[in-house]
């Protein structure tokens, strides 16, 4: 029950932050409603209508009118804005309890590990953590049941527009805005993988299976050119080097749905 309880504690405030991100600026609407094209007609009164419906509390139909939105018209200029609050109720059906995509019951056996666990599911200690409402890893019942999510997402890293997207295969779920970018390429697609998480505790790093990782800050390592995906760097840490760079909040959230092996698409 208390899985459960911090479960729908996390969908509801996602759901509170979908609202707020839904209530438009005047200047907003004015822009919507003042489109003289036939396109951006559609485009302005599905933004309209997705936020009604979200302020009603319909988030199935304010999320068919912003995929609408975004796959159709991807260029308009509050585009970028409806991708933040689909990304918003993405998340919540992500992780709501009672949604079985992407998620799997286990029985904890004798022996088990969270970190076996996780394992075994293609998901990470803190995910399951997460899930469970776990505030210790290594505490861990026979016959306990779990919830396991399955983290096999797609990243997509746009150099150009400086943003960093999670897909379900060509499904988009989420993007987060790149606050820095330092990285250079002739190609215009470099595929790659997460090759390993770490946290850095001032300017040591420290590996996942350390007791100093969940209080610290995270980091990605990518397999091409050794590449990162981490915070942006505070004036005391040491020069990261190459990589892209979250803000501390997107990256704790960004580094709660990925796992290591999971495929890094750059774009420029």
């Amino acid at each position: 029950m208390a899985a459960l309880a911090m479960a729908l504690v996390f969908a509801k405030s996602v759901k509170s932050k979908a609202r707020t991100l839904a209530q438009a600026p005047e200047a907003l609407y004015e822009e919507l409603a003042s489109s003289t094209s036939q396109g951006n007609l559609l485009a302005s009164q599905a933004m309209i209508q997705a936020r009604q419906s979200i302020g009603k509390g319909e988030y199935s139909k304010a999320h068919d009118k912003l995929r609408f939105l975004i796959n159709f018209y991807s260029e308009a200029s509050f585009a970028s804005e409806a991708k933040k609050i689909l990304g918003t109720l993405n998340l919540d059906q992500i992780m709501s309890p009672s949604n079985p995509k992407y998620k799997k019951n286990y029985t904890v056996q004798r022996g088990d590990s969270l970190s076996r666990v996780a394992s075994k599911h293609d998901s990470t200690v803190e995910n399951v953590m997460e899930m469970n409402g776990l505030l210790y890893p290594n505490r861990l019942q026979p016959e306990e049941e779990l919830v396991c999510m399955e983290l096999n997402f797609r990243t997509v890293i746009d150099v150009s527009k400086k943003t960093i997207g999670l897909y379900d295969q060509e499904r988009f779920i989420k993007e987060y805005p790149l606050l820095e970018v330092s990285y250079t390429s002739k190609s215009k697609l470099i595929t790659t993988n997460i090759d390993r998480s770490m946290a850095f505790d001032g300017g040591t790093l420290v590996p996942r299976i350390s007791s100093k990782y969940r209080v610290n800050k995270k980091l990605l390592i990518l397999k091409a050119g050794n590449l990162q995906i981490r915070p942006v760097k505070h004036p005391d840490e040491p020069d990261p080097g190459k990589g892209f760079f979250l803000s501390a909040s997107d990256m704790e959230e960004y580094n709660l749905l990925v796992r290591d092996g999971n495929v890094v698409e750059i774009k420029q």
